[in-house]
């Protein structure tokens, strides 16, 4: 923190700065930052002799030029500076980091972080908007406005989170966000700006108004009043889209008694403790009392604008635009999010009128303060003290404005509910114009009085009355349009209207049931409630004498067949999802999205049952269908939340019970789907969802102990693939995860491997696929037992040794319409321009990286993997495919990215993000990418440039070596580039060598039927290539039915020819691999220096004549081990090789072995160097190699 004296004297200087008439003791910088243009960026924090502390963003720019004013000038790390508003292009770059994404490192190792909400271009020219005060905005171009703010408070602004909300919604009332900034430091988040789209051509309606209301033509008759109808109707689709964005719940009668009891504090406040003599306090009181009586329905408790008024709302060619919705500036952080009702701000916006009118006033009693108009002044009437014109303007404003609120609103406002926030405001503005205005205290004194009138005469406001008969004040049914939209599957609060309700005279419950004739409320053992069918769907309404809380009632229902049961009233609960969890959801931060989302068993105020959850942001309405509702979704709609998650918790719903989503989409089709984030799954081809809570007791404490310390850049890593459904069969079927358990941990560890790779285990509908179009990024796959009986296999690896890593797919996913294909009747997980959103290759669709909640969804599927099933690693598939915007597309057929380029840059982000968010959260666990191109830095760290990825297949080593062993020796000569090229990148990345499943399949032929040659030829060959490969630098993957020479192509639908084990030369291949392993693993050679060009030497790289490659390894102690591979058919037997050291050198690994299958050719296990340099070593020898074999050879002394 750095004291700067001299911004003790330039803060008061600006006009945003708001403690200019406090005393101040210091000014602190606590972060800063430079930025590409060289403005410098700071945190400030202001410390006032007396009043709490405030903070404040400062930017500044070199203040070089004679121009600048001694004033304007402030010193700051020895240079002298000016505000960034008096040259606003260099705010250009934080406007581009909102609104393009990314993020700046400040000098106290915080970030700030723009977060794109809508794509966008921020034009280079700027200019600084004059009238704002308390924030700077700078409008760029015609395009775009950055809102930049000054004081700053911890926490969710209110601009950034309602605009963002009504963006997302498609609201076209409120210029769409374009991004925004925060500032984060660790768990502190702090809000620093927000860039909207500009309104062309707008224009204040303030002023507007005003001008208007000046002209004393017939009001009736005007465009500015008819267009205020406009006016009341875009707010109200604020209000509507609000609702359907966030979360949003009935009123209660405490919600009533908190407003009547502040609106009683307010008139104590400013009429009781300082009496007006134009007003007494008592009458309004009294006001307040009579206005409540007639209150009928309080409504709903939603997010509003919070201080709405003319000055908030700009006209233009295409219609009005809300702006500003930071709420009250007087108000905390807290009090500004707080949700309240629609009326607050219709009551704002009213009052505006009267002080419209005012103002028109004072233009003809001062022209000088509005206007140059010098008409004499309309004479005043007695009611407000405005004059007759003036006021039938202002009441002619009213009636248009709330006309077309009440045309266009989906939720009624209660005229007594809009009288009381109306007067509470005009009772505020006595208390703030008589402390700063007195000339305008007749203004909000006039609005009382004719409340008051208007009550005490048992008068209903004229705009009220076209709202339609009230209801009785002793009603307690559901509103009809409540009721329609309930039984038309389209409401999306139900828990709005059903469940546990207050009322003056007790407790409304109001059930849904369309499959029972009767039902009973029971309340404890001794009052039970009738409740009355009330709706032809199903809808029951029981008005409960008593006070009841959730947990004190149950239903009691009957068929009309006369069976009778009970159960519990899933509306009668809050929602199971915090704002923070929303929040999270939203931004796409959740990484334990499954701890929230899915069917999650849990116990709510005591009471058993499973919270249902699911993100369908443009659903109409989403329901709950299983084995516990009969398959029947009326009974059991789901309340839409904030992000777009829809939530329901429903009782008594037990472990195993199946279930899907009714969705009724934005296109109206009502569709099944699956859960996108189930734990469980039924068994292919079915394919509903599983309620599961897992009770397994891990094991391996020992091994995920010592997980977080694994090097594996520097660890043997030699991996075995397998894919389960095809290993081993039993009685005719494959094993189950428990029988796997201990067979395939025999087998593994027997072999010597260090880690089993299984290709995808997540649920996928076709086994064709193999498992690489999953529809469960969350569910091992039922196919071989349930999630518990996954965990048992990978704790008995772990048991046994061995590391678990799993083949995982967020490349693409299948069409099927029951999945993730248009869930919500949109493309939601998928782009929705087919050039981007569907594989030309597979048929199936990709993901749409770019959308916050998705890159969230596949994020938490990885880190769930890791971190609940506790798998080792992740192969991550079809990484080039991500890659690239024009993967296996022609031209034409792809759209090129922001800068023109063929990189999918949201792709990119999202596998960066998820190496970020795996390393962080689980050391040493392992991703690894398939990725087959040039791509550079995939298995370089994130912060060096890098997508992030620990390994990166060789799949070039893979193709090179393949080609060159299948081809008859006579012609490997020819093609001997194949094996020594791979060396000229073997260190660009942290490679592994994989002989995968997919090249033993679809006419690949298996490996040993690619070897050349009769049958001994054959397993030659292939013996020699894997001695080959174990000594090569990189890291090992072997598909299964190689290590024994599995004659046939690999089929997902039989089992491995393990019968062929009793044929000498496949038992003597088996043998090999099993002993490879074991020497490599007890060799540092071959594993320490894998990444690092100084472990390997050439010692002859170019003898293609005779197909011989000879090479040294080197341990971290410069340890060697020397390897020599005769591709051809004729032994070598003159030919001499440098060597690192003279002296006797022990024959390690010979695979022309008998044990092995081979001729038994060798060196009698040892030769002798000699200290003759040879091929740029100090020694040499002469060392025979068997035909189609490889050697290792390591000093005699060396263990």
């Amino acid at each position: 923190m750095t004291a700067s004296p001299d911004l003790s004297r330039w803060l008061p200087t600006r006009r945003w700065f708001q403690g200019k008439d406090r005393d101040i003791a210091s000014v602190s910088v606590v972060d800063s930052a430079t930025l590409l243009s060289l403005a410098r960026w700071l945190l400030v924090d202001v410390v006032y002799t007396a009043d709490p502390a405030e903070r404040y963003q400062v930017v500044l720019v070199a203040a070089n030029g004679p121009d600048t004013d001694a004033g304007d000038a402030v010193t700051f790390d020895g240079a002298r500076w000016r505000d960034a508003t008096s040259g606003p292009v260099a705010l250009g770059e934080l406007a581009r980091l909102a609104a393009d994404g990314g993020a700046i490192v400040t000098d106290a190792g915080a970030t700030i972080e723009g977060r794109a909400a809508a794509a966008s271009n921020v034009p280079a020219d700027a200019r600084t908007l004059d009238a704002e005060q308390s924030n700077t905005s700078v409008v760029f171009g015609d395009t775009a406005v950055l809102k930049l703010f000054r004081r700053l408070e911890p926490g969710i602004n209110p601009d950034i989170e309602l605009t963002a909300a009504l963006t997302a919604a498609g609201n076209r009332d409120v210029p769409a966000q374009l991004g925004a900034l925060h500032h984060r430091g660790g768990d502190d988040v702090v809000a620093l700006g927000v860039v909207g789209a500009y309104v062309v051509d707008g224009w204040d309606a303030w002023r507007a108004a005003v001008a208007d209301a000046a002209d004393t033509t017939d009001p009736s008759r005007r465009d500015f009043i008819t267009g205020l109808a406009d006016l009341g109707a875009a707010v109200a689709r604020v209000h509507a889209d609000l609702r359907r964005a966030l979360p949003h719940r009935a009123a209660t009668h405490d919600d009533v008694d908190g407003w009547i009891e502040a609106a009683h504090r307010q008139i104590a406040a400013v009429l009781d403790a300082r009496p007006v003599s134009e007003l007494a306090a008592d009458p309004v009181h009294a006001a307040v009392d009579r206005i409540t009586e007639q209150l009928t329905d309080a409504g709903v408790v939603a997010r509003i604008h919070g201080d709405l008024h003319l000055g908030q709302v700009l006209g233009s060619p295409d219609g009005w635009r809300i702006i500003d919705f930071e709420g009250e500036p007087a108000k905390s952080l807290d009090q500004r999010r707080a949700p309240g009702p629609a009326a607050r701000d219709i009551a704002g916006m009213l009052r505006s009128f009267d002080y419209a009118a005012a103002a028109a006033l004072r233009s003809f009693e001062h022209p000088d303060a509005t206007t140059d108009d010098t008409r004499p002044a309309p004479e005043r009437s007695d009611d407000d003290h405005l004059p007759p014109a003036l006021a039938a303007w202002r009441d002619a404003a009213r009636d248009s404005f709330l006309a077309g609120y009440e045309a266009h609103a989906d939720v009624p406002v209660d005229p007594a509910l809009l009288a009381l926030f109306e007067l509470d405001k005009a009772v505020y503005e006595i208390g703030y114009e008589r402390a700063n205005r007195p000339d305008w205290l007749a203004i909000p004194i006039g609005g009382v009085r004719r409340i008051l009138d208007r009550r005490t005469s048992g008068g209903i406001d004229r705009a009220a009355q076209t709202r339609g008969t009230a209801m009785p004040a002793t009603s307690w049914h559901a509103h009809p349009d409540d009721v329609d939209a309930l039984l038309a599957g389209t409401h999306i609060n139900p828990h709005r209207v059903l469940g546990l309700h207050e009322h003056r005279d007790g407790t409304v419950v109001r059930v849904l049931r369309p499959d029972v004739a009767e039902v009973d409320v029971e309340v404890g053992d001794d009052t039970v409630v009738a409740a009355t069918r009330t709706a032809d769907g199903g809808l029951f309404e029981a008005l409960v004498p008593d006070k009841i809380q959730t947990g004190d009632y149950r239903l009691r229902m009957r068929t009309a067949d006369g069976v009778e049961f009970t159960a519990r009233d899933p509306y009668a609960f809050w929602p199971t999802l915090g704002d923070i969890d929303l929040h999270l959801a939203g931004e796409g931060r959740h990484e334990q999205l499954w701890r929230r989302l899915g069917a999650q068993v849990t116990t709510v105020d005591d009471v058993p049952g499973v919270s249902f959850a699911v993100w369908a942001p443009n659903a109409q309405s989403v329901r709950v269908v299983g084995s516990f509702n009969q398959w029947d979704g009326r009974r059991h709609p789901m309340r839409m939340l904030d992000s777009g998650i829809w939530e329901l918790f429903i009782p008594d719903v037990e472990q195993g019970a199946v279930y899907k989503y009714e969705v009724l989409r934005s296109d109206g089709h009502l569709t099944l789907h699956a859960d996108p984030l189930a734990f469980a799954t039924q068994a292919p081809p079915d394919n509903a969802s599983r309620v599961f809570a897992s009770s397994y007791e891990w094991q391996d404490d020992d091994w995920m102990d010592r997980r977080p310390e694994q090097l594996w850049h520097e660890q043997p890593l030699s991996v075995y693939e397998v894919h389960l459904e095809s290993w081993r069969h039993t009685d005719g079927r494959p094993l189950t995860y428990r029988e796997l358990a201990s067979q395939l941990a025999d087998y593994a560890d027997d072999m010597g491997f260090t880690h089993i790779e299984l290709l995808p285990v997540a649920e996928h509908p076709y086994a064709g696929s193999w498992g690489y179009q999953v529809t469960g990024q969350f569910a091992p796959t039922a196919r071989f037992g349930s999630p518990d009986d996954f965990r048992y296999l990978v704790d008995h690896l772990h048991q046994r040794g061995l590391g678990v890593i799993v083949d995982w797919v967020p490349a693409h996913f299948p069409r099927d319409e029951w999945a993730l294909a248009r869930f919500d009747g949109t493309a939601l997980y998928e782009h929705a321009d087919p050039r981007q959103g569907e594989h030309p290759d597979w048929g199936t669709l990709i993901y749409n990286f770019g959308r916050n909640e998705v890159r969230n969804y596949l994020v938490a599927s990885a880190l769930f993997w890791l971190e609940e099933l506790h798998v080792d690693g992740l192969r991550v598939d079809a990484v080039a495919s991500m890659l690239y915007l024009d993967y296996s597309r022609e031209e034409g057929e792809w759209v090129p990215n922001a800068y023109g380029g063929n990189e999918n840059l949201e792709a990119i982000e999202f596998l960066k993000e998820t190496a970020t968010a795996v390393y962080g959260r689980n050391p040493g666990a392992l991703l690894i990418a398939e990725e087959s191109t040039a791509w550079p830095g995939v298995s370089r760290p994130v912060h060096l440039g890098g997508l992030g990825f620990g390994f990166k297949w060789n799949m070039g080593w893979m193709h090179d070596t393949l080609s060159y062993f299948s081809r008859d020796p006579i012609h490997r000569r020819f093609h001997h580039n194949e094996l020594t090229f791979g060396l000229l990148y073997a260190w660009s990345e942290n490679y592994v060598l994989p002989l995968s499943h997919d090249e033993v399949v679809h006419g690949k032929r298996s490996l040993l039927d690619k070897m050349p040659g009769d049958r001994w030829q054959k397993f030659a060959n292939l013996r020699a290539l894997f001695g080959y490969m174990w000594a090569h630098p990189g890291k090992q993957l072997l598909f299964m039915g190689g290590e024994f020479g599995q004659w046939r192509e690999w089929s997902e639908a039989r089992q491995l020819d393990w019968d062929l084990l009793s044929e000498s030369d496949h038992a003597g291949l088996r043998q090999l691999v099993a002993d490879l392993n074991g020497v490599y693993r007890e060799q540092p050679a071959l594993w320490e220096r894998d990444h690092d060009p100084q472990g390997f030497r050439w010692i002859d790289a170019n003898n293609a004549d005779a197909n011989l490659l000879s090479f040294v390894r080197y341990a971290a102690d410069d340890s060697p081990m020397v390897c020599v591979v005769n591709l051809s058919p004729i032994p070598c037997d003159d030919q001499r090789f440098g060597m690192p050291q003279a002296g006797r050198w022990r024959e390690l690994m010979n695979t022309d072995a008998d044990a092995y299958g081979g001729g038994n050719l060798g060196n009698m296990g040892a030769i002798t160097a000699e200290a003759a340099p040879w091929h740029g070593m100090t020694a040499s020898a002469s060392i025979f190699v068997p035909p189609l074999a490889t050697l290792w050879l390591i000093p005699d002394d060396a263990v």
